[in-house]
């Protein structure tokens, strides 16, 4: 029965997720999924979990935030910076 829930529920997330992002914003979304899958996860495991490792998967899902964010900025200014090379190449 876990299993048929499991399909089901991974099943809509894409419809959701899409719904949900063409009316909030997506950095709402993201983090309304991840804040959802991780209290989830943290009633499905319970007892199970101890603080200590609660704490460490915050600092790495937070620094694994960061770097990300990074990335996506520092790509999107050299992806700016081609296309505007570009379009004064052009025009020469």
């Amino acid at each position: 029965m876990l299993g048929l829930t499991s399909v089901v529920v991974c099943g809509v997330t894409l419809p959701a997720t899409r719904l949900a992002a063409a009316r909030l914003d997506a950095w709402a979304v993201a983090f309304g999924r991840a804040l959802l899958a991780g209290l989830l996860a943290a009633a499905l495991l319970g007892e199970a979990v101890g603080v200590a490792e609660i704490v460490r998967a915050v600092v790495v899902a937070a620094t694994v935030l960061v770097g990300w964010r990074a990335r996506i900025v520092r790509s999107s200014s050299t992806a700016n910076c081609a296309t505007e090379c570009i379009a004064g190449a052009s025009s020469v």
